[in-house]
C-alpha cells in the first residue's frame, strides 16, 4: 500500500510507478487517475496494514458488509488513523498531505468496479471501524505487479483530474532513489509467485486503532480466505511485522521480506532540503529515529498446493 499501505485508497505500488504517471508538461501538473496510481498511494500508506490486525484476543462484535460510496469518509478516517505513525514521513514527499489525499483516493477506489471492498461495522450504529480491499485477478493476469506501471493513455473510464498525488518537484529524484532496488525485487517476487494463476489480491486491511486487538481485522481477512477457498484460488497480500504472526496462523507463507529504513531516509530528506535552503521537516529526524518498516509478501495457497 505508504511503504506498502499510504494510499493503496491511495499502496502495493512503488515510487518509480507513481513518478511515471506525472505529466509535468500539462497545466497544473495534471495526472491520469488510473487504478494503478490509486493503488500505489494506498500501497504506500498501507503496508502498515499488519499493525491493524495483529491480535485476535476477543471475539469481534462487528458486521461485515459490502462498502457503499457513503462509507468513503469513514474508510478514509480509518486509513489515516491506522497509518498515523507514517503520515508525516510520506507527507514530506507529496505536495498534498495524506489527510487530504485519502478521502479523494478512497472515493475513486469505491467507484472502480474491479475493487471489492468490505467494511466491518458496529451493529448498533453501522459505524465503520475497519475495511478490507481486494481484487480477483484472472489466470495469466497480474495486478500490474504491485509496483509496475500502466499506460498513461486516457480513456472514458480514466478521467483526467487535477493531481492530488503529485510528488514535490524538489523531491522527485530522492523519491526515485527511495524505491530502488526494492520495487524491482518485489515486482519479480509477485510475478513469480502467482505464476499466471487466478488469485485474490488483498490490497489493504485496516482497523481503527480504537478497535484493534479485538479480532476485527482477522474477521475481515477470514471472509476473503473463505471466498478464495470456495473458488479454489490462492490469496496474496503484503504483511507488516505487526501482522505477521496472525497471517502465519491463517495459513499464509513467506515469499520475500523487505525493510524500509525510515530513520535513514528521514535524514536524507532533511539533508536534501537543507542543501536547497528549504526548512520545515527537521523534526522528522527525531520523529523517525530507529523506525523501520518491514514488508513481507505472503501467499495462502489452495489446500492441495500447500
Amino acid at each position: 500500500m505508504f511503504g506498502q499501505a499510504f494510499i493503496q485508497a491511495l499502496p502495493a505500488l512503488h515510487p518509480r510507478s507513481l513518478g511515471a504517471r506525472l505529466d509535468t508538461k500539462a497545466p497544473c501538473c495534471r495526472i491520469f487517475i488510473t487504478e494503478t496510481v490509486i493503488d500505489y498511494v494506498h500501497h504506500l500508506l498501507s503496508h502498515r496494514l499488519g499493525g491493524s490486525i495483529a491480535s485476535t484476543t476477543a471475539a469481534p462484535t462487528v458486521v461485515i458488509r459490502t462498502a457503499r460510496e457513503g462509507d468513503s469518509n469513514a474508510i478514509a478516517k480509518v486509513y489515516y488513523a491506522a497509518l498515523d505513525l507514517f503520515n508525516d514521513f510520506y507527507a514530506a514527499f507529496f505536495e498534498s498531505h495524506p489527510k487530504d489525499i485519502l478521502p479523494l483516493s478512497t472515493r475513486a477506489s469505491l467507484r472502480d468496479p474491479k475493487n471489492h471492498i468490505l467494511v466491518a461495522a458496529l451493529p448498533e450504529s453501522d459505524a465503520v471501524v475497519g475495511f478490507i480491499k481486494y481484487n480477483v485477478i484472472g489466470a495469466t493476469e497480474t495486478l500490474d505487479a504491485p509496483t509496475l506501471g500502466k499506460s498513461m493513455q486516457p480513456s472514458e473510464s480514466q478521467p483526467i483530474v487535477p493531481s492530488f498525488l503529485t510528488i514535490k518537484p524538489h523531491m522527485k529524484e530522492l523519491w526515485e532513489r527511495f524505491g530502488h532496488p526494492r520495487e524491482d525485487e518485489m515486482d519479480e517476487c509477485y510475478v513469480n509467485a502467482v505464476n499466471g494463476r487466478k488469485h485474490s489480491y488483498v490490497k489493504n486491511v485496516m482497523v481503527d486503532p480504537k478497535h484493534q486487538k479485538k479480532g476485527v481485522g482477522a474477521k475481515l481477512l477470514q471472509t476473503i480466505i473463505e471466498i478464495s477457498d470456495a473458488e479454489r484460488i490462492p490469496t496474496f497480500l503484503v504483511a507488516s511485522a505487526e501482522g505477521y504472526n496472525l497471517y502465519k496462523r491463517l495459513g499464509f507463507q513467506d515469499l520475500g521480506t523487505w525493510t524500509i529504513d525510515n530513520d535513514y531516509w528521514s535524514k536524507k530528506i532533511v539533508q536534501h532540503e537543507q542543501k536547497l535552503g528549504i526548512v520545515g521537516n527537521e523534526r522528522l529526524i527525531e520523529q523517525y529515529r530507529g523506525v523501520n518498516e518491514v514488508e513481507r509478501y505472503m501467499m495462502r495457497w489452495r489446500r492441495e498446493e500447500q
